[in-house]
């Protein structure tokens, strides 16, 4: 009996694997090629920051603006407890012309104090590179406590070069305004992302 030697591609090959994989019934190895495709790991943009003076004065969406500087995907946006918080805020994620690009809702009531609370995204967001952001928090006039311009936050020390620039940033009345100096923000917000 002759065995003819083929040289198969690796797509080729990958997929015989798959193949013969499904025909055994090999779930648990479908699974773990799954998980290492899909697999990616969240970072948070700022890991501590300088608390400033607290206010509730206003009811507006208060936070900051950033630029990347390098291409990412958001996928949670997060809201500093103060001790005393027990209500709900709305976090956005704003684009470069102050649009809507996503959503979420989290939970003062019962949450850790003095840690960013964490919501994540129903989808997440790809960002582009050099462009602005903002990342807002629903106050209310009277409700939950937040810090205001003078708290300053560090950039995540192993991912800093990802984020160029941040500072105070507000959306009130129909407009957003920033400025103010670098490296603040109300609240402060936060948000994590993933590198592609």
């Amino acid at each position: 009996m002759r065995i003819e030697h083929i040289r198969f591609s690796r797509p080729v090959v990958a997929a015989l694997v798959v193949s013969m994989a499904v025909s055994a019934g090999a779930n648990p190895f479908l699974s773990i090629l799954s998980k290492s495709v899909n697999s990616s790991t969240e970072y948070p943009a700022f890991t501590s920051f300088t608390g400033g003076t607290l206010a509730n004065n206003l009811t507006f969406d208060c936070g900051m603006w950033f630029t990347p500087s390098t291409g990412m995907t958001v996928t949670q946006l997060a809201r500093w407890v103060i001790s005393g918080n027990s209500q709900r805020h709305t976090l956005t994620l704003w684009g470069p012309t102050t649009n809507v690009l996503a959503t979420v809702s989290v939970n003062c009531s019962g949450a850790t104090t003095g840690a960013w609370l964490y919501g994540t995204l129903s989808s997440s967001v790809a960002l582009t590179s050099g462009q602005t952001y903002y990342v807002t928090s629903s106050e209310t006039n009277g409700g939950d406590q937040w810090y205001d311009y003078s708290s300053t936050i560090t950039a995540n020390a192993t991912y800093s070069s990802s984020v160029s620039a941040w500072e105070l940033a507000y959306y009130l009345g129909g407009t957003m305004a920033k400025g103010g100096s670098s490296g603040r923000a109300y609240g402060p917000v936060n948000f994590k992302f993933t590198i592609p």
